[in-house]
């Protein structure tokens, strides 16, 4: 594995290896790479036929692929676990021979999540209310600590797009991160983000202490209905497959499943 130095190296790699029929799971603008390789958080491994940009996490490399032969068996040494997501449309076309590829070149399937979609206008209306549970818009640094810490302590690591320090206060300073409170004391929050006109639910966790309180109902409606333009307004998150409780959560407000999902992929 070698660091990527200028983005003068990273035209020539696409170059050679971003080809028409190229398998790939890459989604980077030229910009995100500039300030990648600035950071020192790019790499690269170099096939015959395919290659590979790995992005360096604090506990992990993201990898991002262009292959162009799947009989060519794939060498990258790491002391942290390697992860990818790959994209598709619906079940019937899960992508059996990159998953193939990658399992007898020592990697393994982790999780899949499904995209789930809701136009304000065919929102589902049903009972939240909960008079012991305290609704605000994070505004202090405690507040961003508590975020950061329940979000690293409840969702997945690898697939979680875990936010930093820095990355929560930015978003606090935009309103874009909701807390929970019962009798004064923090148990969730739910963190959004307005990108190409659609509201994303990026985050959202509950103390394992307070759940069954009905806060995740709570932290949603707010979410939908603070975020309300019109009934055109349009609202997208990612969710575990297998996760029964949260699935059942964004049914009962009307969200559905868009035929787009991910699964990921790692080796540790």
């Amino acid at each position: 594995m070698n660091k990527v130095n200028s983005i003068d190296t990273l035209d020539l790699f696409f170059e050679k290896y971003f080809l028409k029929n190229t398998q790939t799971n890459n989604y980077f603008l030229a910009e995100t790479y500039r300030q990648l390789i600035s950071e020192g958080k790019l790499f690269y491994h170099e096939g015959l036929s395919n290659m590979y940009l790995l992005v360096e996490k604090d506990s992990f490399f993201q990898l991002y692929f262009f292959i162009n032969n799947l009989d060519e068996d794939i060498t990258i040494t790491s002391n942290k676990p390697i992860v990818m997501e790959i994209v598709y449309r619906g079940p019937n076309n899960k992508p059996n021979d990159l998953i193939l590829f990658w399992d007898k070149n020592g990697f393994k399937q982790h999780l899949t999540r499904d995209n789930l979609s809701l136009t304000y206008g065919k929102i589902k209306q049903f009972e939240t209310k909960n008079a012991s549970v305290q609704l605000k818009y994070a505004d202090t640094i405690d507040e961003a600590n508590y975020v950061k810490n329940l979000f690293e302590t409840s969702l997945d690591k690898y697939t979680g797009d875990l936010l930093t320090l820095d990355e929560i206060i930015a978003l606090i300073n935009k309103k874009n991160i909701i807390c929970a409170y019962i009798n004064q004391t923090f148990c969730g929050a739910l963190q959004f983000e307005l990108k190409n006109n659609i509201i994303w639910l990026g985050h959202i966790a509950i103390d394992l202490n307070y759940r069954g309180n009905g806060i995740a109902n709570l932290l949603v409606s707010k979410y939908i209905e603070d975020n309300k333009l019109n009934d055109n307004s349009r609202y997208q998150l990612w969710v575990i497959d297998d996760n029964i409780a949260a699935q059942s959560l964004y049914s009962k407000f009307g969200f559905v499943y868009t035929n787009k999902s991910t699964t990921s992929i790692i080796k540790l």
